[in-house]
């Protein structure tokens, strides 16, 4: 059973607080920070599930909203849910150059753990960093990179055959998600693919709960590390249905089968215009919500769903 969409719409206090801790469901302790979850459950309509959840892997939109959500690049802003004006950087503290730009050193932010606790420190960048070099897709992605290293403890380098521009940019790219190292498979060759069954292995504010049929469901990951600094998820889980066809989608949405729907076309957006508890955003191949969803009313491209909450308000 769905939990009821009306919610208590708090004012995020924004700032760090040093040393608040968290409690057992990853809502902060002291600081006034709103407390992630209880916010209710979101079901989302896309295209086409990914087959897995290997973000290197996710090479359509629908893919990518999909993955993004458990796995994190390592350069992406993140805005809190409740209204919160202010954003803050993900999992890359610096990107930083040489005065070649043919090397760039990057320093992770402290403290963050992968769902299957493994640390996201200097040996875990380094296993990603290799695999995308290695990887067609990664290539694709970070051309002229060929190597990484780690020159001082917590910093890591990323090497280029030439002057780089760019390059937090290109970080920031949904397909280099950072995975537990502990989740690829040795047994890969060069390491391209997430092991099977390993379904803890990213770092972002949800983790796979079920697949079931033409649907996945996410369950709000309640280690997150933006939890303690107010940044959400507000949503308890996010349920995304597989409806290949635009009209489908669109239909899905009318009907208030799903809150949210990806790429409802030119016809589905005629329709949305034509119902007042309905939005979009980015034309065509945007997102279409219906107006109790908050949050999705800014970029990024792609939603970043633990900045979204819902409500019994219409307007």
């Amino acid at each position: 059973m769905r939990a009821p969409l009306a919610v208590l719409l708090i004012a995020a206090v924004v700032g760090t607080v040093g040393g608040c801790g968290t409690d057992d469901d990853g809502a902060p302790r002291g600081g006034g920070l709103p407390a992630a979850g209880g916010g209710g459950d979101l079901r989302y309509a896309v295209p086409k599930l990914p087959a897995d959840l290997d973000p290197l892997a996710a090479d359509s939109r629908s893919e990518q909203v999909v993955s993004r959500q458990v796995y994190e690049p390592l350069v992406g802003s993140n805005r809190p849910p409740y209204g919160g004006d202010v954003s803050r950087e993900g999992l890359a503290a610096s990107v930083t150059p040489s005065s070649t730009r043919a090397e760039w050193t990057i320093v992770l932010r402290p403290g963050v753990r992968f769902q299957d606790d493994t640390p996201l420190d200097v040996a875990a960048l380094l296993a990603n960093l290799r695999r995308w070099i290695a990887s067609p897709a990664g290539a694709r992605l970070l051309p002229g990179a060929f190597g990484a290293d780690s020159p001082r403890p917590g910093a890591v380098r990323l090497l280029f055959t030439g002057p780089a521009d760019g390059v937090p940019a290109l970080l920031s790219a949904p397909e280099l998600g950072l995975v537990s190292p502990d989740a690829l498979d040795p047994q890969g060759g060069d390491r391209f693919r997430l092991r099977p069954g390993a379904d803890q292995a990213g770092t972002g504010p949800f983790g796979l709960r079920a697949r079931t049929g033409g649907s996945l469901e996410l369950a709000r990951n309640s280690g997150w590390w933006g939890s303690s600094l107010g940044l959400g998820p507000a949503l308890d889980t996010v349920a995304f249905v597989e409806a290949p066809a635009a009209t489908e989608r669109a239909a899905l949405l009318g009907a208030r089968g799903v809150e949210v729907a990806d790429a409802v076309g030119s016809a589905g957006l005629r329709a949305i215009a034509e119902d007042p508890l309905l939005r979009s955003r980015g034309g065509r191949d945007g997102v279409a919500y219906v107006a109790s969803v908050r949050g999705l009313d800014a970029p990024p491209a792609l939603p970043r769903l633990s900045a979204v909450w819902l409500t019994n308000i219409g307007e």
